[in-house]
């Protein structure tokens, strides 16, 4: 298996698997150096559904949970991608930064100039980077 820059697969937990969380999910499996140990959702079946498609898409069987800090606690998770409704993000990704974990979220993590400096606070008290996935930041 091709590995990623620093040599080794990275184990990502994905918090929120609506439509966008799962699609999302399915482009970072395809990646060889990927692999989701964790997934979550509120959704009993939304979990069921991660799982699934790790299982058809990487063959492993991934935890799943409907409590997100059940997946900030686990060692076998570098990372977390928060794909949950937009108004959760700023919490869970300080929550994930204070647990040590590195963090992505789906879109804008914040719904205020305030809270943009809550995730820049905590990313520097941690000194854990954040990554905003947004892809329409600057239109």
């Amino acid at each position: 298996m091709k590995m990623g820059v620093a040599g080794k697969e990275v184990r990502l937990g994905i918090i929120g698997l609506g439509g966008r969380g799962r699609g999302q999910m399915k482009t970072l499996l395809s990646m060889p150096d990927v692999q989701v140990t964790c997934v979550c959702d509120l959704y009993e079946d939304r979990v069921q559904a991660g799982i699934d498609i790790c299982r058809e898409m990487k063959g492993n069987e991934p935890v799943g949970t409907k409590r997100y800090r059940e997946v900030l606690t686990r060692d076998d998770v570098d990372a977390v991608v928060v794909m949950t409704s937009w108004t959760t993000h700023l919490h869970i990704a300080t929550e994930a930064l204070r647990a040590g974990k590195r963090v992505a979220m789906e879109v804008g993590g914040a719904a205020s100039v305030d809270e943009c400096w809550q995730l820049v606070r905590t990313s520097e008290e941690t000194g854990i980077p954040v990554m905003l996935l947004e892809n329409c930041c600057y239109n």
